[in-house]
């Protein structure tokens, strides 16, 4: 019952953030909406089985993580543009919508995805590497690819 409750409290507190590195990675409110909601189910059936009551953060993020790569093999990686996305596109020199999520979606889903975790949720190296299934060194490269990508896409 006390890691159902700890698993509660995480959610009020962070659905926001976990909704924002769903919608990285499938950049449809409707369908990152839907991921949160089946990782709440998810989580909630299998609360019981987490081992350390202090990993509910990652242990939340990779299920996330999971149910959204799931979504885009199920949907064969279609992304629906959002009709406000598509009214008016941007002039060589117009950065006036230019913001964080325009930009990161240049990159690779990989490279995107440590990117939102590090910036937006302040997940360490570590913690990431335990979210995306991959090592410390590989989530640090990773991110600092990305900055490198995006320092060029802005220059």
């Amino acid at each position: 019952m006390r890691k159902r409750k700890q698993l509660e409290r995480f959610l009020e507190e962070n659905l926001d953030s976990v909704y924002r590195f769903a919608y990285t990675y499938l950049r449809n409110k409707a369908d990152a909406e839907d991921v949160v909601n089946d990782s709440v189910v998810k989580a909630l059936k299998a609360v019981g089985r987490i081992k350390n009551e202090d990993s509910i953060k990652c242990w939340f993020y990779s299920i996330v993580a999971n149910t959204a790569l799931t979504t885009l093999k199920k949907n064969g990686r279609c992304i629906a543009l959002e009709p406000e996305k598509i009214e008016r596109g941007f002039t060589e020199d117009d950065y006036s919508r230019l913001n964080f999520e325009s930009m990161i979606n240049c990159l690779e889903e990989n490279l995107k995805a440590v990117i939102v975790l590090k910036c937006c949720d302040d997940l360490t190296f570590a913690e990431i590497g335990r979210v995306l299934d991959i090592s410390e060194n590989t989530a640090k490269t990773r991110f600092y690819t990305g900055i490198k990508k995006l320092r060029r896409e802005i220059e």
